[in-house]
């Protein structure tokens, strides 16, 4: 079906912005996942975790999660793979030996340094079709966007509804066959 809409009217699903930017996440991630998988032999996936323990440092699997946008259920066997590959290790804490951070091998940092400029290289590929004056204005798009993402995520768009990923085709057909 398509659709005459636009992101600020939209008539059906494929006009909203979400599903707009997932289109065009997962047709400009194409290239990189070839890399990771096909080149490297490391998911997309954990490549996010590893680029953030690279770049920001040891830090909690909690915390790792929370910055990756992901699941700690996820994350976790995501961190499970990459100590598999030994580009993660698990340092417990001297003061509490239950708790401990992640932190990036050297296997992954020289990981790292091989794949973060051929990413660089298919980011410039993509953007090259916006100019300088485009580019700066999508920019502060991004910036404006996504900070009014974290506004109404902080505030809650539906207050009253709370999100249970497993219990939620339940109860939908539940609400169904009793309405």
């Amino acid at each position: 079906m398509n659709s005459d809409g636009s992101i600020d009217q939209p008539r059906g699903q494929r006009d909203l912005l979400n599903y707009r930017l997932k289109t065009l996440f997962a047709l400009s991630g194409a290239p990189g996942l070839r890399l990771f998988e096909g080149g490297f032999g490391i998911a997309r996936a954990e490549w996010r975790l590893l680029a953030i323990l690279v770049e920001d440092g040891a830090m909690s699997p909690t915390q790792l999660a929370t910055r990756a946008h992901m699941e700690s259920a996820r994350a976790s066997r995501l961190i499970t793979s990459l100590m598999g590959k030994q580009l993660v290790l698990r340092v417990e804490l001297e003061t509490d030996r239950r708790r401990a951070v992640l932190q990036a091998t050297e296997a992954a940092h020289a990981l790292f340094a091989q794949i973060f400029p051929l990413l660089v290289k298919i980011n410039a590929e993509l953007v090259e079709v916006l100019d300088a004056a485009e580019r700066e204005v999508f920019e502060q798009c991004l910036r404006k966007l996504t900070g009014r993402a974290r506004e109404l995520a902080d505030r809650g768009v539906a207050p009253e509804v709370s999100a249970n990923r497993w219990m939620g085709s339940v109860r939908r057909d539940e609400k169904r066959k009793s309405g």
